[in-house]
Parts: structure tokens; sequence; C-alpha cells
């Protein structure tokens, strides 16, 4: 049956948009994973879905990571010194290695200009970068492997992850963070992004709390990287398809949609005390890598 824009389609877009995105840029996952399945169970064929999914994602993550910042849950382009608390008991931003003991002009041009970022800027520079490499690297492999191997990897990484988070968190451990380690992060995440089209958030999410970030620069960091990603991904559909295979106006109300839920799931990310919205993204990243599991294994 050939898809065909209603009113009461046009209404129920728009709602679900920015609902799904507000729960996407809280916690920081559940975009793709939810929209994806919803939108193709309502008759519309995937090949108009996934490009205006990435375009949805790609503008509801800028006015998403725009307030994060305005409101303080991330801190870009500041220096540390200038970085304020976030109310998790995670300071904006962390002294990088590259300046740590070292006295005020000690550091090469290049390392000071890197070490004038704030953590959060860095962070979101090496998602950003490597995950946008990974993803080009994932969508050529993803000829080669199964579906089947695809969905039950990320399935069972995701639940793991998301188990460890919550059994940490019930005990009270966190790790020391460090940058070096976001790199594989960024790199797994990317691939995922590629091969599936999702993967994306949970592992950024999940990766970043494990390495003992804050869940509110993390929830921050994740939505605003997943722009670059996602401006990649878009570009490169606009190239290899064309214009004429982008359905405009799903894609401006899943940005309409953005524009609502962004604003405020900042200002929940704010509000909410740090311990309870880990405690709620371990849950979400949990129950993701259960219905991905669900998938590939057929469960009902």
């Amino acid at each position: 049956m050939e898809w065909q824009w209603t009113m009461e389609m046009i209404i129920l877009v728009l709602v679900l948009g920015a609902v799904v995105l507000y729960v996407d840029a809280t916690v920081g996952l559940g975009y793709g994973t939810l929209l994806v399945p919803l939108f193709i169970g309502m008759g519309m064929p995937p090949g108009i879905v996934v490009p205006a999914l990435i375009g949805g994602q790609l503008v509801g993550g800028a006015v998403a990571g725009f307030f994060h910042n305005r409101l303080g849950n991330i801190r870009i382009k500041t220096t540390d010194a200038y970085a304020s608390a976030r109310g998790d008991g995670e300071l904006g931003c962390v002294k990088d290695e590259l300046s740590k003991g070292k006295p005020e002009g000690s550091v090469s041009k290049g390392g000071a200009f890197w070490a004038n970022w704030s953590t959060d800027t860095k962070v979101i520079a090496i998602f950003g970068f490597i995950g946008a490499l990974a993803a080009i690297f994932g969508a050529i492999v993803h000829v080669g492997i199964p579906a089947f191997w695809v969905s039950l990897y990320i399935g069972g990484m995701v639940t793991a992850i998301g188990i460890w988070l919550l059994i940490t968190q019930l005990i009270g451990w966190k790790p020391t963070f460090t940058l070096t380690g976001l790199w594989g992060i960024g790199a797994i995440a990317g691939f995922n992004k590629g091969l599936t089209g999702g993967g994306y958030g949970p592992i950024l999410t999940a990766g970043q709390l494990a390495t003992g970030r804050g869940p509110k620069s993390t929830v921050g960091c994740t939505t605003t990287a997943e722009v670059i990603v996602s401006s990649a991904a878009f570009i490169t559909y606009l190239i290899i398809k064309g214009v004429g295979e982008i359905d405009w106006l799903l894609l401006g109300l899943l940005c309409a949609g953005a524009l609502v839920g962004a604003p405020l799931s900042a200002k929940t990310v704010k509000i909410m005390p740090g311990r309870a919205l880990k405690s709620i993204i371990a849950v979400v990243i949990i129950a993701a890598g259960v219905w991905a599991l669900s998938k590939a294994l057929g469960w009902r």
C-alpha cells in the first residue's frame, strides 16, 4: 500500500518527534531505536524513514546541545578554570593531562590550543571525529555481515554495559575519568552507527558513564556529538541518493518536534539529581539492549 499523508498522521508524527527527541536528549539514547519501528509500523517505507530520522536527529541534537550548554549541563569552548559545578558532584570540566602540573606557558602551541578547550569540547570533538570515520568503515563492512549477528552483537554489548552500570551505581563505585578511553568508545559507537544505523547513543552514553563521567555531561556530550556524525551521514545520503529521496514533510515535522522537545530535555537534565539520572539511564540502556536481543532472537 502506498504511503499517504493525512492530517492525523501529521499531528501524530509531530507529537512523536517531540516526545522521542525529549527522551533521547534526556537519557542519551532512544531516537532511532523507538522511531524506526514506529514509523515503519505506521506504513512508511524504510527508504524515507532513515534519512529523515538522520536529518531530524541532526537538528534535534544541535538544538538540545545548545540548551545543554546554555543551562550548564555541558561547557563548550570554556577553559577548565571557569567551569562551574553541574550539581551532580562533577565539575564542568576536568584538568587535561597536557597541562596538568606544568607552569603557564610551558605547553606547545598545539598543546595549548587543545588544553584550552573544556573537557566537554574535547569529548565532543573526539566522538565526532572518530565516530564519523568509524561510521564510514561500518557502512562498508555492513555488506558482508548478516543482520542477525549485528543485532546480537549490539544487544549483548549494550545489555552487559547497562547491568554493569547499575551494579556500580548500587555499590557506589566510580572509576577515574580519562580522555584516552573515549577514543575506543567513539570508534565502537561510530562503527555501530554505520553498521546498523543505530547503536550510537547507547554505546556513547554507557561508555562515558563506565569511564567515570557524570550523567549530565554524558547526556549533553552524547547528544551534541551525534550532530557531527548525523551531518556526515545526511550529507553522504544526499550525495549518493539525491534530494528526491528525502521526504521533506517528514523531516520538517521531526525538526519542528525537536524544537519543542530539546529545551525541555535540557531543563530536565539540569534539575534532576545526578544519581537518579544515572540510575534511570542504566535501566533504559538495559531495556534497549534487551529489545535489540529480542529482535535478533525473534522473541515475542
